[in-house]
């Protein structure tokens, strides 16, 4: 029966997301859609308004999205939108904005208090443009109502194409503080890890490395220009004795009972942040071949990323103190010391240090970015069943999700506030909208716009998709960010799919908690070697005595069935056969 339910949903999606691929190509749609502006009221009316996720009302009724959103609602409607801070089973609002995974949300689901959109065919009469354009999302809330399979409510923070990519957890920052050193770097290429190794070594010790070309053209003899290089060695050497306390790194022992990650940690986010696979299970997963990738490959990029590690170790960039670090022990090093370096969001941030980052990418780094998701937040807005404007409720929800609607609650009136001309968003220059106004909305806000591909609904956020090369930055300031890296082409997007993690089978358990405790306690190991004879050994030890587990087999077939499984609901939710 579960099977048969996938099935229909991931057919569903399809459909949805092809339906409107082809709808997108069309003009904004009508303020107002079929026989919806025969129920607009005559005399106004109230609509109130219950919002679980924010308590603090009056400082809603203050921002610029409400003001916008009550205003146009007005003008459109004839209501008034009147919030309110608190809900009994009694006296319900006409419309409440939930989070599905609370008690809240399940007891007013149990107890009948939400409407059923599909009753009386509510949804396409007074919804139509959700009900043709939103299928994904809608059938996804469908799902949260166990057996009878009632649809509530519409999440929000929907994007309208799964391929727009959203944040990162991989930023590469080095301290500011260097940056007229990295400046000067002219015969490097910051192209591989090897080349960034030399980049943090240099850091670290900058007399060891010939990078510098000191070619001053105003020098005319040789005399003048060895003078020259003289100071420079001189302040290279007494920068050199000042960083003997600092490293670019600290790490920490995970715990081999209980994990935060099932490979070592560390080299598990470099192979996330470099080589663009995202660790699943014992293993990677590729996001691009859709395979899984086994972490125990003699040249696998799970290797390859220790390997990295050890490098660093071996040449004092790694803390030595750290091998015997706990997690809190770890902490409190990053909130005290300082760390030059971080490559993902496990190292924390020293607050005193946190504007001194700026971020270097080595070229060929592809960096997983999680796609926008096209099915929703588990946020929704849902309509009380006990209302008596549940069509204008309906209808309203309905106008706030189309573009012309949802511009005109971002930016407030079309044509005064707001056009659209040659498909593209003119707003009037004092108008902007507010980043975190606690007020949710079905359409994200960076939900690129089905009129303007090149475009999100937030037309104030502009986007670099310039590429900066490593010389580049010899003339670039501080400037680019981790979402301007993303927007060029070497990012590997992480469709966002119903895809759930399964379990291990009962009768691989054993063998599956034994093999990740020989790959923890041997990698973490590996990292400290002194010297690569003896990194080599302990990685032979590694993988000698895991492959010599009976379940080996078994298990790797497992991660190669759930692997393509992902796989499909990935290709599903971007709308492509696999």
């Amino acid at each position: 029966m579960k099977k048969h339910l996938c099935l229909f949903l991931l057919f569903t999606i399809l459909f949805s997301f092809k339906s409107f691929s082809k709808e997108t190509t069309t003009k904004p749609t009508k303020t107002l859609q079929g026989k919806v502006s025969k129920i607009i009221p005559k005399k106004t009316k109230t609509i109130k308004i219950y919002n679980q996720l924010f308590s603090d009302n009056e400082l809603i009724e203050k921002s610029i999205n409400f003001a916008n959103f009550s205003s146009v609602i007005k003008d459109t409607f004839n209501v008034n939108i009147e919030l309110v801070n608190s809900i009994t089973k009694e006296n319900l609002p006409d419309i409440l904005i939930l989070n599905t995974k609370d008690e809240q949300y399940k007891n007013l689901i149990s107890d009948n208090l939400l409407l059923n959109w599909q009753k009386d065919d509510l949804l396409n009469q007074w919804a139509p443009y959700l009900a043709s354009n939103l299928k994904a999302p809608l059938q996804k809330n469908r799902f949260l109502s166990q057996e009878k399979r009632y649809l509530h409510g519409i999440p929000t923070n929907i994007s309208l194409f799964p391929t727009n990519p959203s944040y990162t957890n991989y930023q590469w920052n080095l301290n500011f503080n260097y940056f007229k050193e990295i400046q000067s770097l002219t015969n490097l290429q910051l192209n591989t890890l090897e080349d960034y190794f030399l980049l943090l070594k240099f850091i670290k010790f900058p007399t060891t490395i010939d990078l510098i070309n000191n070619d001053n053209t105003e020098s005319n003899s040789t005399d003048e220009k060895e003078i020259d290089n003289s100071i420079i060695i001189e302040e290279l050497q007494l920068k050199e004795n000042e960083r003997k306390n600092e490293y670019a790194l600290a790490l920490y022992k995970d715990s081999e009972t209980n994990p935060e990650c099932d490979l070592n940690i560390f080299a598990s986010e470099l192979v996330s942040a470099y080589f663009g696979c995202q660790v699943f299970y014992l293993g990677f997963y590729n996001i691009q071949t859709g395979k899984f990738e086994n972490a125990l490959n003699k040249n696998s990029n799970y290797i390859k990323a220790l390997s990295f590690l050890n490098d660093l170790f071996i040449n004092n960039l790694i803390n030595p103190k750290s091998e015997k670090f706990t997690k809190k022990d770890f902490i409190k090093e990053y909130e005290s010391g300082y760390y030059f370096w971080n490559y993902s969001n496990i190292f924390p941030t020293n607050e005193k240090l946190i504007n001194n980052n700026f971020p270097v990418y080595p070229a060929e780094a592809k960096l997983i970015a999680k796609g926008q998701s096209t099915y929703g937040s588990e946020n929704i807005w849902a309509i009380s069943s006990n209302t008596q404007n549940a069509q204008l409720c309906l209808a309203i929800i309905n106008w706030i999700s189309t573009p012309e609607g949802y511009l005109s609650v971002l930016y407030g009136k079309k044509n005064k506030n707001w056009q659209i001309k040659n498909k593209k968003i003119i707003v009037s220059h004092n108008q902007t909208i507010a980043d975190n106004d606690n007020l949710e909305f079905p359409i994200s806000v960076n939900s690129t716009t089905p009129f303007d591909l090149n475009s999100t609904y937030n037309v104030n956020k502009k986007h670099s998709v310039q590429s900066k090369t490593f010389s580049e930055w010899q003339v670039w300031s501080n400037s680019q960010t981790t979402e301007e890296f993303l927007f060029k082409s070497n990012y590997i997007l992480e469709p966002d799919c119903l895809y759930k993690i399964k379990p291990i089978e009962e009768e691989l358990i054993e063998s599956y908690n034994t093999i990740r405790k020989i790959i923890l306690s041997q990698s973490h190991k590996s990292i400290f070697s002194k010297n690569k004879e003896d990194f080599n050994k302990c990685i032979d030890e590694m993988i000698s005595s895991c492959e010599k587990n009976n379940n080996w087999g078994k298990l790797k077939d497992f991660f190669n069935v759930q692997a393509n499984e992902r796989a499909n609901f990935e290709s599903f939710a971007i709308g492509k056969s696999k």
